[in-house]
């Protein structure tokens, strides 16, 4: 009762809401609870997209070995922006549609927390808010080819348990290995992609953005072959960084104890 507007954010409206009559749920809930309802909808090139999803999955545990094939279902949901759009707008017929790009030079301020602020608050200065540590950051390609490895050894669940011996190995070894290092596509998972999202993309770029010749750059970085992570080999200064570091930690949990 005592504001004026409430902004929900979360990615799995999205991805977990795949039906029609899912989103009509949300609708009629919503409904009954606000007066005015405006769907901010931001959509990423469907190939970066893979490459963060795959660094996603094994920063969670997993030991996938490449990008997901674009017609895999539950990452082609994910990625078919023009169905996404066209479900939104059908189930949400009187709410007002904000499509963005998710594109560095394309949000405003290059950050995606500013310019989702932009569309939810009137009149939004920057310099008036606390914003947290970013977070859920692509690991290096060092890091994936690591992290996967490891992942094999200590397991995220064991009898459906959570590992306690895997504890916050991601996080450990995103902070490790920040090497430069970076996953690329070859250029004919680039095509592959581009191809089978043509039309989705299309439709969107069409109905929202007429006046751009393409909905997302062009990529101009490419790997000279396909990357498979399990081929990686990793540079022995990794592993003596990690040693270091470990070595360093331990050392002070014993000196902690000791006090």
């Amino acid at each position: 009762k005592r504001c004026d507007t409430l902004a929900l954010t979360s990615e799995h409206f999205q991805s977990r809401l795949r039906k029609e009559e899912e989103i009509t749920r949300l609708r009629d809930f919503l409904g009954e609870v606000f007066d005015e309802v405006r769907i901010i909808i931001y959509l990423r090139d469907p190939l970066k997209t893979a490459i963060s999803l795959l660094s996603t999955a094994i920063k969670s545990g997993g030991a996938q070995v490449s990008l997901p094939a674009p017609n895999e279902p539950s990452f082609e949901h994910v990625c078919n922006h023009g169905s996404t759009v066209r479900k939104w707008e059908k189930c949400f017929p009187d709410a007002e549609m904000v499509v963005r790009r998710f594109e560095k030079d394309l949000l405003i301020g290059g950050d995606v927390v500013i310019d989702f602020c932009c569309q939810v608050i009137d009149d939004f200065h920057r310099e008036d808010y606390e914003y947290s540590a970013a977070f859920n950051e692509t690991l290096s390609l060092t890091g994936m080819a690591l992290l996967r490895k490891l992942n094999i050894q200590f397991p995220r669940l064991i009898a459906r348990r959570n590992n306690p011996l895997r504890g916050r190995i991601s996080k450990f070894v995103m902070d490790n290995t920040r090497d430069g290092t970076r996953f690329l596509p070859c250029r004919e998972e680039f095509e592959v992609y581009r191809n089978h999202f043509f039309e989705s993309c299309e439709s969107v770029r069409t109905r929202y953005f007429p006046s751009e010749k393409i909905l997302f750059k062009q990529h101009d970085e490419f790997a000279n072959e396909k990357i498979y992570l399990a081929d990686i080999e990793i540079k022995s200064e990794i592993y003596e960084r990690l040693i270091a570091e470990l070595w360093k930690q331990k050392r002070k949990i014993e000196l902690r104890s000791k006090q």
